[in-house]
């Protein structure tokens, strides 16, 4: 672990955090008299892939897909900025389709985003170190976290004034604050 994330101090939670996340995913020296329910827990934990429907209309089904374990889909690795491949599931079965997304070069490693393209960095970085023990760098897509904090407050305004009625207002608001970028 300290090879792969460096070396991290004693009582370091994001440290500790990835060194258990990482020797729950691999059978290794680490795991070395685990019970098989424990082997297959943590394998089941990182490689395990939701048959979620597909967006209809623009809108995400609030119906859950069937949980599953595809081996194709585990041979992908993550890329939030250059993915190379998207995953979907032919609807009405438990058929994953692979497709490239640009054209690929033989030997090129398969790259596909396991989250959602609108989640934020602290989103992004929370679920990848909750999951796979592996840090989020920003990207060039990201928001400063003071702008991100500006249009939410933004859009908090903007919300009351629609709750209380006042449609115009909170047009105005989102108007103004866009009119200053």
């Amino acid at each position: 672990v300290a090879a792969y994330f460096g070396p991290g101090a004693s009582g370091d939670l994001e440290f500790e955090t990835r060194k258990r996340v990482l020797t729950s995913m691999y059978p290794g020296p680490h795991m070395a008299g685990a019970t098989p329910v424990r082997r297959a827990r943590g394998l089941l934990m990182h490689n395990v892939h939701s048959a979620d429907p597909l967006p209809f209309n623009g809108s995400l089904s609030r119906k859950k897909g069937l949980l599953g374990l595809w081996p194709t889909a585990a041979l992908l690795n993550h890329s939030f900025t250059g993915p190379n491949v998207a995953r979907s599931f032919v609807p009405g079965s438990c058929v994953l389709q692979v497709r490239a997304i640009r054209e690929l070069q033989p030997g090129e490693e398969l790259l596909d985003n396991y989250l959602d393209a609108c989640s934020s960095h602290a989103e992004r970085n929370a679920f990848m170190c909750r999951q796979h023990g592996l840090a989020q760098e920003r990207d060039r897509f990201d928001a400063p976290p003071s702008f991100l904090a500006e249009v939410a407050e933004t859009m908090t305004r903007a919300g009351h004034l629609q709750g209380e009625g006042d449609i115009d207002g909170a047009l105005l608001i989102l108007h103004s604050f866009w009119e200053q970028r």
